[in-house]
């Protein structure tokens, strides 16, 4: 009987663990996330104010005034802002939303902490460097 509660007790926080993956679920689906290269977000570029590429030398700036690193990769946009990030576990493949996030509409910068992440698909990086994984 115990070893039935115990595989059942590790098939369900697998199932949890699984569901827990989506872009939109737990706290994430109150907000508008949109995966880098997607059709959807090419739509969303091509209708925002501040474009992918100034995105990115905004947060780069910002990140060099700071005297910090700059965020190396966008795997998404959320609730209208370029999320840029360093954090990511590419064998599940997620990222996290925590990093510097600039305004597609004002380009207002906002760091942002976070332990919770989200699903990508692909990646960007300004500098040239290719997604490796």
């Amino acid at each position: 009987m115990r070893k039935l509660t115990i595989i059942i007790n590790i098939f369900l926080s697998l199932i949890l663990q699984t569901n827990c993956n989506n872009p939109k679920d737990q706290n994430m689906e109150k907000n508008d996330v949109i995966l880098y290269n997607s059709e959807e977000f090419k739509s969303f570029e091509s209708n925002a104010k501040i474009k992918l590429e100034e995105a990115w030398k905004i947060q780069k700036k910002y990140s060099k005034d700071k005297n910090q690193n700059p965020k190396n990769w966008l795997f998404f946009v959320i609730d209208g802002n370029y999320a840029f990030t360093s954090i990511f576990e590419p064998k599940i493949p997620e990222a996290s939303i925590g990093g510097i996030w600039v305004n597609s509409k004002t380009g207002k910068v906002t760091e942002v902490t976070s332990d919770e992440s989200i699903r990508y698909e692909k990646a960007y990086n300004g500098d040239g460097k290719e997604f490796f994984f």
